[in-house]
């Protein structure tokens, strides 16, 4: 029987040891060196910083075996008044039936500084803690910090007993602000194998791996070890910055996770967790939950229509009337589930259900109707992207249907209302996904082939002191999509987005065209008012009002992880003004053209005598672009906003 943590990251040869006991780990022991710090010598805008942030995993003793033990002491330094958010403290913990986790705050203190020294010490008072439900499974130990201000020391010091073993607790190197010092151990026993992967690094400072004889030998029916421990650390770890086109923190940060490969029963037996995708993929397949709940679902649907019924209708069709009749019958709740909860009697009773129940129902249908149909199983963009080189159910959230029809490959996903038949909804779109068939597995791509377009069009013809336009907006594709989802049947939210790009919208004017019908375009209309840039008599005109980027969403300098645009798109703004009377045109912005492998823009400008007719057009050809590619998209972004709000001036005849 081997104690081994598998390692599947291979590491530079050069590896930094760094002495931990420089940084103080001890709690209340705080140096001056960290007193006096006023900012951080990397990062000097951060609002706060990290001193250190240890954790430790290790396993003990209960009555029929172990529990997973995990132990955290983080000290922070606040910089600044925005930096007082990092003294309100949020500890996850999980309970899923009779398999709980237990969360012990056993010190908290704030230090104020004043004159070089340490002036007061507050304790957090335990019954100022409370537990807030995140979901039906994760819970939220919460607490705030006391009396903190800006320059103060706090640290905190918890505990979290846990009976779940399949994925020992992870650890993130990287917060939203610096981390001086990050450090995790791992004290492992004979009885548990796990895997781990190291992300957003190709290389760690620190790393330790050894026997520890110096503690107490310990003994568990028959077998003596002591604990191998494993000891991860980083140092100057930079400031997450979670900017815009990052669908999950979770796929970027730098973190170890970990997960139960193998362990071993008293006799000395191996139970392997980790398998092949095919063995899973087969595991999926007979699952009472999975493989057999489509078996029942397609005896469940041969009851709600005559699969007879069907006959004279193409494929497409048969298609259609299976995914209409989920969508009009069945309402999600809003839970992402690889496996039903209920059964598909149960599902057609209560016409609500997760993901798995109303998506393996629907491929049960397909199947009952002739169609060749199979689930694929994916994980969503906030759980994070799948790696193929660890197959682990755990990898997974959600499932769709897969259907071949007449001869073409279609996904379809009847959670959302809004989908077109033949797509699946936005927070499906995750990389790939895994077909579960068992004699024929295989990845599916799950991104969109096509670009989804968006077109504005506007009319600006009274200019005064306020100018009066009409505004028309059309979407295609996923951008009919997400509009759907924000406005449809919710006009207060449009009125309130509208408010917010400082229009005056006149309510009786707002329009839509195909609100809810997911097979065409969505479009809608408005007209609005808004206040002329009127300067030394000249008129100041922004064609596209406040349409177009104001700003790049883009701020850093460099990125290392891939800019998620979701899907490729293109949006075209066209402008149309009339020129009022007793004014000429001035000034026009020039045209301009680019058309790559990566992007596309055109600006065109035309004027005759009472009017003027302005155009832009750019596409993001990529769903995604590599950290490769992040300054290019960036300049593309500077591009879009230099032209969107570039002005036409017009002056008196």
């Amino acid at each position: 029987m081997k104690n081994l943590l598998i390692f599947l990251i291979l590491f530079s040869n050069s590896i930094l040891q760094l002495k931990a006991q420089n940084y103080f780990e001890e709690f209340g022991k705080i140096s001056q060196e960290q007193i006096d710090m006023t900012k951080c010598s990397y990062d000097p805008a951060a609002d706060a910083i990290v001193l250190f942030d240890v954790g430790k995993s290790s396993f003990v003793r209960v009555e029929n075996g172990f529990d997973v033990v995990f132990e955290r002491i983080t000290r922070i330094k606040i910089l600044n008044d925005a930096g007082k958010d990092y003294a309100e403290v949020a500890i996850p913990f999980y309970q899923e039936g009779n398999i709980y986790e237990k969360v012990e705050i056993t010190k908290a203190s704030t230090y104020t500084i004043a004159d070089g020294r340490i002036t007061k010490i507050s304790t957090l008072d335990p019954a100022k803690c409370y537990e807030e439900k995140i979901n039906e499974n994760w819970k939220s130990k919460k607490f705030a910090m006391p009396n903190v201000q800006a320059g103060s020391i706090i640290e905190y010091k918890y505990r979290i007993q846990s009976q779940y073993h399949f994925n020992l607790r992870d650890w993130e190197f990287q917060w939203n602000i610096p981390v001086l010092y990050s450090a995790y151990e791992v004290r492992m026993i004979p009885f548990y194998e796990y895997t781990w992967y190291l992300q957003g690094r190709n290389a760690i400072d620190e790393l330790k791996q050894y026997e520890d004889n110096t503690t107490f030998k310990q003994d568990f029916l028959g077998t003596s070890f002591y604990d191998v421990v494993h000891k991860f650390g980083l140092k100057n770890v930079p400031a997450f910055v979670n900017e815009e086109y990052t669908p999950s923190r979770e796929n970027d940060i730098i973190k170890i996770d970990f997960q139960l490969s193998a362990f071993f029963h008293l006799d000395g037996v191996k139970v392997n967790i980790m398998t092949t995708w095919p063995e899973l993929v087969n595991d999926y397949a007979k699952n009472a939950n999975f493989g057999k709940y489509v078996k029942k679902s397609a005896a469940s649907a041969s009851k709600i229509f005559d699969p007879d019924s069907l006959d004279g209708k193409t494929q497409l069709q048969k298609f259609n009337y299976i995914v209409d009749y989920a969508k009009d019958n069945f309402n999600w709740n809003e839970y992402y589930r690889q496996f039903a909860d209920k059964s598909p009697a149960e599902l057609q009773k209560d016409k609500i259900g997760n993901s798995a129940e109303i998506n393996l129902w629907l491929v049960g249908a397909f199947q009952e109707a002739g169609i060749e149909a199979y689930p694929v199983i994916l994980s969503t963009r906030k759980h994070g992207k799948i790696r193929s080189d660890y197959p682990f159910s755990s990898s997974f959230n959600s499932v769709i249907a897969f259907a071949m029809v007449d001869g073409k490959q279609m996904l379809a996903d009847a959670t959302d209302p809004y989908c077109p038949n033949n797509k699946i909804s936005i927070q499906n779109m995750n990389d790939k996904g895994l077909l579960v068939d068992k004699d024929n597995m295989k990845w599916f791509s799950l991104q969109s082939p096509g670009i989804s377009g968006l077109s504005t069009s506007i009319k600006i013809d009274s200019i005064g002191k306020d100018q009066q336009a009409t505004v028309i907006v059309t979407a295609m594709d996923y951008e009919a999509l997400y509009y759907r989802n924000l406005y449809a049947n919710n006009h207060e939210n449009m009125l309130s987005d509208l408010s917010k790009k400082m229009y005056l919208v006149d309510d009786a004017s707002l329009k839509f065209k195909n609100e809810t019908d997911r097979t065409r375009p969505f479009s809608f209309m408005y007209n609005l008012d808004r206040k002329t840039e009127i300067i030394n008599d000249k008129i100041y005109l922004q064609p596209f009002l406040n349409e177009v980027f104001s700003e790049n969403p883009l701020k850093q300098k460099t990125r290392t992880y891939p800019v998620d645009m979701t899907y490729p798109v293109k949006r075209i703004y066209k402008s149309e003004i009339k020129i009022p009377e007793g004014f000429k045109v001035e000034f026009l912005p020039a045209v301009s053209s680019l058309n790559d492998d990566l992007f596309e823009l055109d600006y065109f400008v035309a004027q005759n005598e009472s009017s003027v007719t302005v155009s832009l057009t750019y596409a993001f050809k990529h769903s995604v672009y590599s950290p490769e590619e992040y300054s290019r998209v960036k300049t593309m972004f500077d591009r879009i906003v230099k032209k969107g709000s570039e002005k036409i001036v017009l002056v008196r005849l």
